[in-house]
């Protein structure tokens, strides 16, 4: 057992670990992923600080000279607007370096080359307006062209050293992509695996259970089918015992009682008039002659119905339910074809204990006025079908044991039936058995009889042929 239970888990903690170990890794491929994003986002806005940088710059230079040139005020505006903006962008600049951890060093180069290029422009507008001015012209110091060949050599070494980061951190973003797809491509296998060793022994066990229900099924038939054999048994058993004992009691009972009433009347004949008290005597036992009598063929009856046996199943039928309705004060209606059918020893008395326990519950436990029985041959099925108008089975009822009713469908069962106990809609209780005609019939004449009481697989008319009576 402990066993099988660290063979189910172990796949499931591995798997939980490694699971675990994954999101870890992929946590942390994840983080580097992203510090590489941002690092290619800051060379890009570095690389685009520098471009506008010198694009100032330029700018700068080309309204000094349309002004110099045309005389023009207005080209003077990107010369008068460069400065705040470079200042502006070198402030950018420093910050992305900082955030990059990067030393400051190039920027305020930067910064230094740019002042001294707006000094340069500067004093070149200026000489041009005393040129103006005197119409000579002071001496110039210093030169542009170096400043701005600085500027510009200062700012491609600037942006070759971030277009080689830029190259280097697209490498490693690769890299790290091409390791995370390999991670991911082997975690997933491994899952796969995992899965599938998880879902073998799953199978298996699955199997194995499946072999082990399949042999308790077919242990718990095989009893079952012991304790329905011991069941016919038991009851053929008892079936014959009701018999022999009804025959001892039809025979030699019957015969005593008969003898002793046949001796008690001639007594009476012998000694009638001689004594008033004597008379009321002889008549009191004559009555319990007849009362025994009466009793002794009520059980005799009750244990082996002699007309079952002399007259058939329907007549049986028809004398107990109008036996039982008579007692009892119910409206009884019974519809029985007007022919029978050749009933097994077995299915005869099968069905007649079915219908005797139905009248029994009908008197014991539903109050009913009214009861019906319909006997009923549809297709190639015996229906035997007896309603009530009683108080009906109840959920408590249902759920309480009740033998008679359990014994009920254990002997339709052994035909190959169904019988069917249920609460009518209308109130009552309403017990439906059908069998397959087959297995009721003797065999000598099965086909014969099924032909005949089928009428080609046509139900009969039973209305037709019912007969119908109250009591």
């Amino acid at each position: 057992m402990l066993r099988d239970i660290f063979k189910v888990w172990l796949p499931v903690l591995l798997l939980a670990g490694l699971l675990t170990g994954l999101y870890l890794l992929f946590e942390q491929r994840y983080s580097r992923l992203n510090e590489v994003s941002v690092r290619v986002l800051q060379i890009q806005e570095r690389q685009k600080l520098l471009s506008r940088f010198m694009q100032l710059i330029v700018d700068a230079e080309t309204g000094q000279r349309g002004f110099l040139l045309t005389e023009q005020a207005e080209y003077l505006d990107p010369l008068l607007n460069a400065a705040p903006r470079i200042r502006e962008v070198l402030d950018q600049l420093g910050r992305s370096y900082q955030r990059a951890g990067m030393p400051l060093n190039p920027v305020i180069e930067l910064g230094q080359l740019a002042r001294q290029r707006f000094e340069i422009l500067g004093a070149g507008l200026l000489h041009y307006a005393q040129w103006r001015k005197t119409g000579t012209a002071p001496a110039m110091q210093g030169s542009g062209k170096n400043v701005m060949d600085q500027l510009r050599s200062r700012v491609q070494e600037l942006e070759t050293l971030e277009s080689e980061q830029f190259v280097r951190s697209l490498a490693q973003w690769q890299t790290d992509l091409r390791t995370t797809r390999w991670s991911m491509a082997g975690a997933t296998l491994l899952n796969v695996l995992l899965l599938v060793a998880v879902g073998a022994f799953l199978l298996r066990a699955l199997n194995r259970r499946s072999r082990e229900a399949a042999q308790l099924k077919r242990m718990v038939d095989a009893r079952t089918q012991e304790l329905l054999s011991l069941s016919n048994h038991l009851q053929e058993v008892t079936e014959r015992e009701k018999q022999s004992l009804a025959r001892e009691l039809h025979d030699a009972l019957g015969s005593l009682l008969v003898a002793t009433k046949m001796d008690v009347a001639w007594l009476h004949a012998r000694l009638r008039g001689l004594d008033p008290e004597l008379e009321l005597r002889w008549t009191r036992i004559q009555e319990s002659l007849d009362n025994g009598v009466d009793f002794k063929r009520r059980v005799v009856e009750s244990l082996r119905p002699t007309l079952l046996d002399n007259m058939g199943l329907y007549t049986a039928l028809r004398w107990q339910f109008d036996e039982t309705c008579a007692r009892n004060n119910i409206k009884c209606t019974h519809h029985l074809p007007s022919e029978e059918p050749q009933f097994t020893n077995d299915a005869a008395i099968a069905l007649f204990r079915v219908a005797q326990e139905s009248f029994t519950n009908i008197l014991r436990h539903s109050a009913a006025t009214e009861a019906e029985m319909e006997v009923a041959v549809q297709g190639e099925h015996f229906l035997l079908t007896i309603t009530d108008n009683g108080r009906g089975l109840s959920p408590v009822d249902d759920a309480l044991p009740r033998h008679g009713l359990a014994g009920m469908r254990h002997r339709i069962n052994a035909l190959g039936g169904q019988c069917e106990i249920a609460r009518r809609e209308a109130g009552g209780t309403r017990v439906r058995v059908s069998i397959p005609i087959a297995n009721i019939i003797r065999s000598a004449t099965a086909d014969a009889e099924i032909t005949h009481l089928t009428g080609a697989h046509n139900p009969p008319d039973v209305g037709s042929q019912a007969g119908t009576s109250s009591g």
